[in-house]
């Protein structure tokens, strides 16, 4: 089974994948590592200095080089504009693309950036209220463009986590997809 996590950044791709590749015994891939790895490049380079295009094609070539190598895995997918270099990996009776969504608010509280955490907004300094706001816009900011850019990407399931922890929402993904989990995928 090849198991695709989608979503914006900050939703917790990674770590959910983790706990479930974890938890079914395959192994657990993050397309951003590996392109790092494989290109010798820190992520915040690789987007400053590759195309867009150029940038959707190698993740496209990373992501059918490690379906086809791995019989098992679940992949943590950076969001993508252009899925035509690996869309045909979407689908097929071993593949299951889930898009991971939450609130802004939900996310927020993940990072310690919602009212809720302790303090009421009014309690920060003015550096750090311009520090929290900076973060909920870059976050709210990703989730507007993941929406707006990503729509072509033809995600077969959506997941909304509904402010769970990583921990809950890989429980329930396996709840819900694997219900037999220690049967379904282990070798």
């Amino acid at each position: 089974m090849k198991i695709l996590l989608f979503g914006p950044e900050c939703m917790g791709k990674g770590v959910i994948g983790e706990l479930l590749a974890r938890r079914l015994g395959i192994p657990f891939f993050d397309l951003d590592d590996q392109i790092g790895k494989k290109y010798g490049i820190s992520m915040e380079e690789f987007e400053k200095t590759v195309s867009p295009g150029e940038r959707d094609r190698k993740r496209g070539v990373m992501i059918r080089k490690l379906m086809r190598k791995n019989e098992n895995l679940v992949l943590s997918v950076t969001p993508l504009t252009d899925p035509e270099f690996f869309k045909e990996k979407l689908y097929g009776p071993d593949v299951l693309s889930v898009e991971l969504y939450d609130l802004p608010q939900n996310i927020y509280s993940r990072f310690g950036l919602a009212d809720e955490d302790g303090k009421d907004f009014e309690d920060y300094d003015i550096a750090e209220r311009l520090d929290i706001l900076s973060k909920r816009m870059h976050i709210f900011e990703d989730l507007i463009h993941y929406t707006t850019e990503h729509k072509s990407i033809p995600v077969i399931k959506i997941f909304d986590m509904e402010g769970d922890p990583p921990e809950r929402v890989a429980d329930r993904l396996l709840e819900k997809y694997f219900p037999d989990s220690e049967k379904t995928i282990k070798q």
